[in-house]
């Protein structure tokens, strides 16, 4: 019994050592969006857009030091290169659930 449980814990710890990278990657940037935005951080908004507006000021970083730290992401995938996200979060400037 205690062999199986060996294995099975050394099992657990390769899958989760070999994640798919990419798509934490990809996971990231809704949560970079949220965080920059509750700071006022125009710089990293149109760092993470593709066609950014000229209104969006790339010298102006946070305004102030609230992070996103808890909140629920959703992933929809439409094909192997397009993927949609939700996410739910907690805006600490303003007490707010922002969705």
């Amino acid at each position: 019994m205690r062999f199986q449980l060996l294995i099975l814990g050394i099992v657990i710890v390769l899958l989760s050592a070999c994640g798919d990278s990419e798509a934490e990657d990809r996971r990231e940037v809704p949560v970079q969006w949220a965080t920059s935005y509750v700071q006022q951080d125009q710089a990293v908004r149109r760092e993470l857009q593709v066609d950014p507006p000229d209104s969006l000021d790339a010298d102006q970083g946070p305004q102030n030091n609230y992070e996103v730290t808890d909140y629920k992401l959703t992933e929809w995938k439409y094909d192997d290169e397009t993927y949609f996200y939700e996410i739910v979060y907690y805006n600490e400037r303003n007490k707010k659930f922002r969705f």
